[in-house]
């Protein structure tokens, strides 16, 4: 997953380049408009899902729309997740169930309540490697369920996450390289093999001036961290670590796709290139 962007950061970050010598250059090459409520997200062939709540456009890599769905019937929006560029997961909070589309955004097969999973309050889902499976988080209850929706195989069940990991607010999670991790926006990052069973805490080095993470991505041995409108890239393994200011203001969510990162602000997804200068 997007190791070409992660090589090239580290190629530069991780072999004792000081922050003060770092230069950089961004370079735009999609803007696509978006209403302030709208969810967001990306495969990795640059297909842009986006929802309103009511339905969900389809858009191509160069923002045009390709197919829509309506999906009134399905409920209250909370997520929108590529389990790969096949398979599109819609999770409604407000009903606690999970909805399939193919890439054609038609119905792929009968919705999941979650209520039969023993789930009863998701708040956070994430696509798995795997994709006959979906991993909630219920926060409210303090589990971690990984969903299987085909077979008979069964169900990773994590119990009193907040006890096990003093976890203050798990704010994103996503499933890397065959490992889970949550985000605790003021804490750090809390690493899950595919069994549900804890390995690693990496906890922020960061500037104490700084807000507290909002989104985050990995690859490799390196966390990805938006943090105050910057992009910090830190090792897992060592304490080194680069801020990057980005181009526009107002970011809360990013995607790093291809060599590309894809910025989103309130209302608009940006897909700029990053270039080390020398």
């Amino acid at each position: 997953m997007r190791i070409g962007l992660f090589v090239f950061f580290t190629s530069i970050a991780l072999i004792g380049v000081s922050q003060d010598s770092l230069n950089y250059s961004w370079t735009e090459r999609l803007t696509i408009d978006l209403d302030s409520s709208d969810l967001w997200n990306i495969d990795r062939l640059e297909y842009h899902y986006v929802s309103d709540g009511r339905t969900i456009n389809k858009l191509d890599s160069t923002g045009e729309v390709r197919f829509t769905q309506s999906v009134r019937s399905s409920g209250g929006l909370a997520t929108l997740e590529p389990i790969n560029t096949m398979k599109l997961v819609h999770f409604s909070q407000e009903q606690q169930t999970l909805c399939f589309f193919d890439n054609t955004l038609s119905l792929y097969q009968d919705c999941i309540d979650l209520l039969d999973a023993n789930i009863i309050n998701a708040s956070l889902i994430c696509s798995s490697s795997q994709s006959d499976r979906v991993w909630v988080l219920d926060q409210l209850n303090s589990t971690l369920t990984q969903v299987v929706f085909s077979g008979d195989i069964p169900s990773v069940n994590v119990q009193n996450l907040a006890g096990i990991l003093d976890v203050d607010e798990v704010v994103s999670i996503a499933e890397v390289d065959e490992r889970l991790f949550l985000l605790d926006g003021t804490r750090g990052v809390y690493q899950f093999d595919l069994f549900g069973s804890f390995v690693d805490f990496h906890t922020f080095d960061i500037d104490d001036s700084l807000e507290k993470a909002v989104d985050f991505d990995v690859a490799g041995n390196s966390l990805f961290l938006l943090i105050n409108n910057i992009l910090i890239l830190q090792s897992m393994v060592s304490d080194e670590s680069l801020e990057i200011a980005l181009p526009v203001e107002g970011v809360f969510d990013f995607k790093i796709i291809n060599k590309a990162i894809f910025l989103r602000t309130s209302k608009t997804v940006h897909k700029f290139e990053l270039q080390f200068l020398e």
